[in-house]
């Protein structure tokens, strides 16, 4: 009986240790979060999908300066000069911007000056990578796209 209740110790304290890190060496961590800046080039729903049914995780939501700052940063180091999907979204109501992940409406946002502008039909949001400011676009434009998760 000790046996077992000490292999159900030892099982249940590497469990609590895994879930303290990343899923992979592609992931890349800022304080209880892990990002994930794709190679892929898709719609910002295919993103959303990707995101969710691959990797169980949900298109960037930021909800700081500091977090702008670190993905800004990220993305500068892959010398791709496009810009990245994220997870801001009024495809819902038109002007309430949302992030996807829990439908609340953002407290932080880095917009270029004058957007969101909806102009035309910009539903989806992208991150500059050479600014970090955001701008709304339309969903069906294909670009790369950043994932988190929390720990």
């Amino acid at each position: 009986m000790e046996h077992a209740l000490c292999i159900l110790f030892l099982c249940w304290c590497f469990t609590l240790g895994s879930s303290t890190e990343c899923p992979g060496e592609e992931w890349k961590r800022m304080g209880s979060s892990c990002f994930y800046f794709s190679e892929e080039v898709v719609t910002w729903n295919n993103a959303r999908d990707y995101c969710e049914r691959r990797l169980h995780a949900t298109l960037a939501y930021i909800l700081n300066a500091e977090e702008n700052r670190f993905i800004e940063y990220r993305l500068n180091t892959y010398g791709y000069i496009h810009f990245y999907h994220i997870g801001a979204t009024d495809q819902d109501r038109e002007g309430r911007f949302v992030w996807v992940d829990s439908n609340r409406r953002m407290e932080y946002s880095n917009w270029s000056l004058g957007e969101p502008n909806s102009a035309g039909s910009e539903d989806c949001s992208e991150i500059s990578t050479r600014t970090g400011t955001w701008n709304d676009i339309p969903c069906d434009e294909e670009q790369r796209f950043v994932c988190r998760i929390e720990l």
